[in-house]
């Protein structure tokens, strides 16, 4: 499967014509300017090239900023395109098991318990990975329109990870991984949203899982980060993420490897609405990475000081 990006699509907007109809113009009015700035006799002559060269520096500059406009805009309606694609396929590969084993049940085409059994649990497996993806979208959708808020408490973040891993744990048994978990005795209460941060960290381990090799281990970790923060970490052994890479990988439908992700599955938006969460929370999340050795990506809170602590 080849490993490249999404095609930008053709739009009625081009590029060449907008540079076509803004350059020539401009270098006809530029050398109008130079030639009475070279043959000038006047002051007036002087004034007025120097007001056009600095008219035709303004509009190269405002050229400049709506061509990469355009190309920012293209780009973006490519990763549109892709994420509906990507979509469609999620939603489609869940719902077509779904029906398949349904029908087999409802025809009676399997009488033994154990494989009764089998059949539901599938279901239940791809019921279960069709409500996290439509969780995930209405997430976005929320955070899109500006109406996503959190609902903080003050709880453990050691709780909330815990219930997160609880969450993975059917995901974990199917693909085969083992999760190693070490947490710190001591840790503080902080104002979390239990349900968003639950959300984030389950972004984390699904990617974690996602991209893995042969080893298939993960660890998550709960630290408490000298007094000012707790760091909630999960790391891997996976295909890694090159360093140019890295600084994109929270962009909305971007998908640093696009083999891996078409292969396993994926919107590009796990990780961009892990990060909103986080940042909500006045945190903000960390990557280490190392192409062919995996990658460690980490949540880091702050823990609040109270007036009692300064003293």
């Amino acid at each position: 499967m080849s490993n490249s990006r999404p095609k930008i699509p053709l739009t009625r907007t081009s590029l060449l014509g907008v540079w076509t109809l803004v350059a020539i113009p401009t270098l006809l009015v530029l050398t109008c300017a130079v030639l009475i700035l070279v043959y000038q006799q006047t002051t007036f002559d002087v004034i007025m090239g120097v007001f056009l060269v600095v008219l035709c520096l303004t509009i190269g500059a405002g050229a400049a900023l709506t061509l990469t406009g355009i190309v920012k805009d293209r780009k973006l309606a490519a990763l549109q395109l892709d994420f509906v694609s990507k979509v469609s396929h999620e939603l489609k590969t869940p719902l077509t098991s779904i029906r398949m084993f349904t029908e087999t049940l409802i025809l009676g085409r399997v009488s033994e318990p154990a494989k009764v059994e089998s059949c539901l649990k599938v279901i239940a497996t791809e019921t279960d990975r069709l409500s996290q993806l439509i969780g995930r979208l209405l997430s976005w959708g929320r955070m899109e329109a500006g109406a996503f808020a959190l609902e903080r408490q003050l709880q453990a973040p050691s709780d909330v990870v815990s219930q997160a891993l609880k969450n993975f744990e059917a995901q974990a048994r199917a693909k085969e991984t083992e999760i190693i978990v070490d947490m710190d005795t001591e840790i503080p209460n902080i104002h979390l949203d239990a349900i968003a941060l639950t959300d984030a960290i389950l972004n984390l381990l699904s990617n974690a899982v996602r991209f893995s090799q042969e080893t298939k281990k993960i660890w998550v970790s709960v630290r408490k980060n000298g007094s000012r923060y707790v760091d909630i970490a999960v790391k891997d052994k996976g295909v890694g993420i090159e360093r140019n890479e890295q600084s994109r990988i929270f962009e909305r439908f971007y998908s640093a490897d696009e083999r891996i992700s078409r292969s396993t599955g994926g919107t590009g938006l796990g990780l961009s609405i892990a990060e909103h969460i986080v940042l909500a929370h006045g945190g903000r999340i960390l990557v280490q990475s190392q192409l062919g050795k995996g990658s460690t990506f980490t949540i880091r809170l702050p823990i609040e000081i109270s007036e009692d602590d300064n003293d």
